[in-house]
Formats: structure tokens, sequence, C-alpha cells
């Protein structure tokens, strides 16, 4: 996934076909789907969906992100960034008609329906223009799975009120997306059950979203500032709303439901929904 992003942004640059933030959203949640298409529920809402009502404001976000099992949930709302050919994410600092900064309409949305606010930003350059120090590598991982990237909105809001845009102000803030999901000690994988480190017995097993949670943990602490202010504003593991299980039903039924107007509106301008399903 984020190899493909790299190298999509790498020819769009070269082509001079400029791909946008949007575009890439929808691949990548495409491939999530045809990866997962049993575990996981997406929907897109449409132009006057999204757009929020008169009474309520919009959320600031690409997509709404659910990490469910049983009766329980934790979830995230996501705004997109693209790296430019600058080097910068052009549109971090962007402002809305009522000259109020979009990171503002992030962190009020996710205070106000307690879910944890987070940057995913699609990446790529040439590291003989800026050399990044690379923990990653280490491991021997390659450099497009910096192709797409995230950090907590907390600390990416420090930079924007400073006006700092560069992937060098943003870098040290971020890990890679792959690591949500593919990594035993921080992601999705960690605490499931699994030997120990002698290969020994097992270690416990956490739902899918105590684990989620457990990962927006990690996000916020790598900012030693964000992590003494702002662990306490992280939501905490609690009953499904009753508008991403009605989201859920309708997607899953056969043919599929019409979502009803109060329940779109409770997303204000979220443009996608994406529910991610522990199997029991």
């Amino acid at each position: 996934m984020a190899i493909e992003t790299w190298n999509e942004i790498a020819d769009s640059n070269r082509s001079g076909l400029d791909i946008g933030e949007e575009s890439i959203t929808d691949y990548r949640l495409l491939e999530i789907y045809r990866r997962h298409s049993e575990d996981i529920v997406i929907h897109k809402f449409t132009k006057p969906e999204e757009g929020g009502t008169k009474k309520q404001e919009g959320t600031g976000a690409d997509w709404e992100w659910w990490f469910i099992s049983g009766d329980e949930g934790f979830g995230m709302l996501v705004q997109a960034k693209k790296l430019f050919p600058s080097i910068r994410y052009e549109s971090l600092l962007k402002r809305n008609r009522e000259n109020k900064l979009q990171v503002s309409k992030l962190l009020k949305c996710s205070k106000s329906r307690k879910l944890f606010p987070i940057y995913c930003f699609y990446n790529c350059w040439d590291q003989s223009r800026i050399n990044l120090p690379d923990v990653w590598n280490d491991l021997g991982l390659p450099l497009e799975l910096w192709g797409c990237s995230i950090a907590n909105a907390y600390s990416i809001r420090k930079q924007i009120y400073h006006k700092r845009d560069s992937l060098r102000s943003i870098f040290p803030y971020c890990i890679p997306l792959s690591c949500l999901f593919c990594c035993y000690t921080i992601g999705l994988q960690s605490g499931k059950t699994r030997p120990d480190k002698n290969g020994e017995g097992y270690l416990p097993k956490f739902s899918l979203p105590h684990r989620a949670r457990n990962f927006a943990e990690y996000l916020l602490d790598i900012d030693p500032q964000c992590k003494k202010k702002y662990r306490k504003l992280i939501p905490f593991v609690s009953k499904i709303p009753e508008e991403v299980l009605e989201i859920k039903r309708c997607i899953k039924s056969t043919p599929m439901k019409q979502i009803s107007k109060e329940t779109k509106e409770k997303f204000g301008s979220s443009k996608r929904i994406v529910i991610i399903v522990e199997k029991p």
C-alpha cells in the first residue's frame, strides 16, 4: 500500500499529471477493501452528505476509522495530506472560508465525537535532496514504506501554528502506516495470542479496539510534550455508536439499505467511513 503510493506520486511528479489527495485516498481504501473485504466496511459519502448542515460544522477529515469487536469500538478521525515536489505539505496550512485552520476543525470534531485525531501523509522524496534519519533502516525496510505515514494531530498542530509544513518539520512525529497493521510490538498485531520472547507460553490477547487504542498511545508518546499534555484526551474503548452500527448494517445488507438522514448528519463532513471488524 505504501510502496504503491510512493511510486504513484513519483510517476505523477515525473509526468506532470498531478494526483490529488482525494484520489490517493480512494485508491488506498479500495486496496484495503480488496484484501480484506470480509472484515471491512467502507462507505463514501456523496457531496450533499459530506457537507453537513447549517447547524453542524464539518469535521475537517478525509475519513473516520473504526476498529470494532463485539459491541466495543475505538475510532480515529483522519486527515490526509500529500507531499509536493517542493518537499512541503502545501495544503497543511489550509484555512476554510471563515479563515479557520483545517486542523482546528479536526481536533474540535474529534473531541466532540470522542475520536482520536491523526494525519495520514502520502509521500515520495528524493533522498539525495533531503537526507532524513530513518530509524527503520536498521530493520532493513525499504524507504518506500514511508509512502504512507501517520502522526498524531496534536503534534502536527504545533507545527502548523509555527507555519512549518516541510517534510523535515513533520517527519520526526511520523511512523509508517504499515506499522498499524503489521507490527507485533505497537500495531494491531500487538496483544494477539502468540508465543512469548522465549518461545514458551502465550502473551495475553487484547481485542482489536484495545490494540487500536494502544497504537494511539504510541503515536502520542513519540512527542514527549504532547504525551504529557494530551494523553488524557485519548478516548477509551467504548460501546459502538449507533450511527456506526447503522452504516455497517446498511452496507452489509443485500440489497444495500439507505442510510438515514440523521446518521449522515452525525458524521458531519467526513468524506468516508472505514469500519474494520474483528472476527469472533
